[in-house]
């Protein structure tokens, strides 16, 4: 049963002027992350939204999840340098989903399969399934189980991009089967 939920344009423009009155604000970063990441969580009617940004050599991660108590996680991740001087994300653990947001970052995706969009998101209703569709290759070098992705059907990690380079990317998850559609996503690229 697909429940996603229908979008159109007009529910997009409130969120985006609620995020950008935030970034007006002068909050500190992990701030303006836990603000937005509230936002969103609402928005998006999801059980927890990931964030990760770049910014100034530096890459900084944040969940919040929709406990009962909203539990909030805040890092500065390792990262490396890449061949044009970019900080890009260091895996830590060698999941086949870490391995996925750090693709979808750097705009390295097959838009072939399935759970790609145009756009380099990825999305699925069902995330055992896609992971069990990656090329071989893909799921060889890294375990699902030291995913933090486990008890999510559905996600979505969509890239956030200013002037066509990838800054960050968001992370929308959710306990219940086909919670994402792709017009939603697309609204979110």
């Amino acid at each position: 049963m697909d429940m996603a939920r229908e979008y159109c344009l007009d529910d997009f423009l409130p969120l985006t002027h609620r995020i950008m009155h935030l970034a007006f604000q002068g909050l500190l970063r992990v701030d303006f992350l836990h603000e937005a990441s509230k936002i969103l969580l609402e928005f998006a009617e999801c059980d927890s939204v990931e964030m990760w940004l770049r910014e100034r050599g530096k890459f900084y991660r944040s969940e919040l999840t929709s406990s009962a108590r909203q539990s909030f996680h805040y890092e500065i991740m390792p990262c490396k340098t890449d061949a044009h001087g970019k900080a890009v994300p260091e895996l830590t653990s060698g999941s086949v989903f870490e391995r996925i947001c750090r693709d979808v970052f750097i705009g390295k995706f097959d838009p072939a399969l399935p759970f790609f969009t145009k756009a380099g998101s990825f999305w699925t209703g069902n995330a055992e399934k896609a992971m069990a569709s990656l090329p071989e290759k893909e799921r060889v070098s890294g375990s699902a189980s030291g995913d933090n992705h486990a008890d999510y059907s559905s996600l979505a990690v969509i890239p956030i991009s200013v002037e066509r380079e990838n800054i960050g990317l968001l992370h929308l998850k959710s306990a219940g089967p086909g919670s994402f559609s792709e017009e939603e996503i697309n609204f979110f690229e």
